[in-house]
């Protein structure tokens, strides 16, 4: 049996459905998306390309607006100011990373939370902790969550430690985890954590989104949890640069019901829900719900 998860074959079954969405309900190129670029890094850069590539494919409008790598905190806030109030404008994001000297938090919640579709503005965090559906969910979190959902795996009751607390992944991760409906019993590790084994091998479900290079090896694996692994680590091996995720992949994989992938794993889920958010963003500010509906149980959760 194949316990090993296509996340590109995965998202691409949903892009289909999404661009017959779009199509059926007269949608295509009305729903738009921003994402303002201000960095010089490469990964960044293929990431909104992967970004752009599948918003064209599914009908919907994206922009890309670049700034210098150097560009200062008070210009990225004047041009989220101005997609604030662009009437065609449905979703803003900013990719990261940003300058070390950037508040990255102060840019994040300068996105109006209604077009806030990367979800991480405090207002939607908010929303996440309080139970609001009209908030957006985190992509990676959403992502997680719609994996688990789709392959069956039950989350109620369930142990689930989740390695990593940062507001980008991982507390956004357990706090959905832990909320009515999913009903799990949330472990959450970090750097400071210690027995880090203890805490996986009583698992169910292990979420690592630390960054940290093989840090989830075979022999803290026990009972053949799920393992979703989030953390990219870019590492030179024999001259070459390699992504390598927290888990230990080649010998956690013959121990273990289910895993991801670094590459082509959690990613291309992540940008399904990205698309998720920006069409239901467009449809909450047409004040259309009865199509929100028919798309929330498209790509049910």
């Amino acid at each position: 049996m194949n316990n090993v998860f296509d996340g590109k074959l995965f998202a691409n079954q949903y892009y289909l459905l999404l661009k017959e969405f779009l199509i059926h309900h007269d949608l295509v190129d009305k729903v738009s998306l921003k994402v303002i670029l201000a960095n010089d890094n490469p990964a960044s850069k293929l990431y909104v390309a992967v970004k752009e590539r599948v918003s064209r494919e599914i009908g919907i409008n994206f922009h890309v607006i670049k700034l210098a790598g150097n560009s200062e905190q008070d210009n990225i806030l004047t041009l989220i100011e101005a997609e604030n109030i662009n009437e065609y404008t449905d979703g803003i994001i900013v990719q990261l990373p940003l300058a070390s000297e950037i508040d990255v938090n102060m840019v994040l919640n300068s996105i109006m939370s209604t077009k806030d579709v990367d979800g991480l503005s405090a207002i939607n965090l908010g929303k996440l902790i309080s139970g609001d559906r009209k908030g957006f969910i985190p992509c990676t979190a959403f992502a997680v969550l719609k994996v688990l959902f789709d392959k069956g795996i039950e989350i109620s009751g369930k142990t689930v430690v989740v390695i990593g607390r940062s507001s980008l992944v991982g507390r956004p991760i357990s706090i959905l985890l832990s909320s009515k409906p999913y009903d799990a019993t949330v472990i959450t590790c970090h750097s400071k954590s210690t027995n880090l084994d203890v805490y996986v091998r009583q698992s169910d479900i292990i979420i690592s989104a630390v960054g940290k290079p093989k840090l989830i090896k075979a022999s803290m694996i026990d009972g053949y949890p799920y393992v979703i692994d989030i953390g990219i680590s870019r590492v030179e091996i024999d001259g070459n640069s390699v992504l390598i995720g927290d888990v230990d992949f080649e010998s956690v994989k013959e121990k273990v019901k289910f895993i991801t992938p670094v590459v082509g794993g959690i990613g291309p889920v992540t940008v399904l829900m990205l698309m998720f958010n920006t069409i239901k963003a467009h449809l909450i500010r047409y004040n259309k719900f009865d199509i929100l509906e028919k798309l929330e149980k498209l790509v049910e959760v």
